[in-house]
């Protein structure tokens, strides 16, 4: 059974829920954040000191309040983790159920387990806290057909990029610059801007301020 465990949660009711789960497991040391960069400093610090946490629980989004975050969203958290410090085992436990988000993040590997916030939610929560224990990987019942799913879009690392840019007002020439200096590729002016229109034709919209509307609509960024 896991011995460290922190919990990034931004809502007190959910953060109890889990502790309750955790104590039932007989899991003493629990660290709570309500914030992604916070956790981020405490794994961190706790591997650089040789006490590291071995799970991670954490929801997908968090509510932007009155902090400058550098770290947004649960799903940037559990990336950069999975890289820096891999033994980590992380649950994303979280309402999200929409299939193009689903799939990206159980596709991407950052995920343990992925578990939903419903009337079972915290049965399925202990349910993949145990089969972590012994190396297996879990899916909330309610999300397994989903990955089954031929018909959904899901966008390239480099394409969501290209979009999170574009949702903040940079124009091409911008982002041209910034994927440059970045060294992301292709960042071509004429492959900036094929590739928008490729993305304008596919989700059928007008300009890309409609596009990033239609994207968001669809929950895929």
């Amino acid at each position: 059974m896991f011995n460290n465990v922190l919990i990034a949660e931004d809502q007190d009711f959910v953060n109890l829920g889990i502790r309750e789960v955790l104590q039932n497991l007989e899991i003493e040391k629990i660290t709570h954040s309500q914030y992604c960069d916070e956790a981020y400093l405490k794994l961190k610090r706790a591997a650089l000191d040789n006490k590291p946490f071995d799970l991670l629980i954490c929801d997908l989004n968090f509510k932007a309040d009155h902090r400058n975050e550098k770290i947004e969203s649960g799903e940037a958290l559990a990336s950069l983790l999975k890289k820096e410090i891999p033994d980590l085992k992380i649950i994303i436990n979280t309402v999200e159920e929409h299939p193009s988000i689903v799939k990206r993040v159980w596709s991407s590997g950052i995920a343990d387990a992925y578990v939903i916030k419903d009337r079972n939610g915290f049965k399925s929560l202990e349910t993949a806290i145990k089969k972590l224990t012994i190396n297996d990987k879990y899916l909330a019942p309610s999300i397994e057909g989903i990955l089954s799913q031929s018909n959904v879009i899901e966008l390239s690392d480099y394409e969501l990029e290209l979009l999170k840019y574009v949702s903040k007002g940079y124009s091409q020439e911008e982002i041209h610059q910034v994927f440059k200096n970045y060294k992301i590729s292709p960042n071509s002016k004429s492959s900036i801007e094929k590739k928008l229109k490729e993305l304008r034709e596919l989700f059928e919209a007008k300009t890309n301020p409609h596009l990033i509307t239609v994207l968001k609509d669809l929950q895929i960024i």
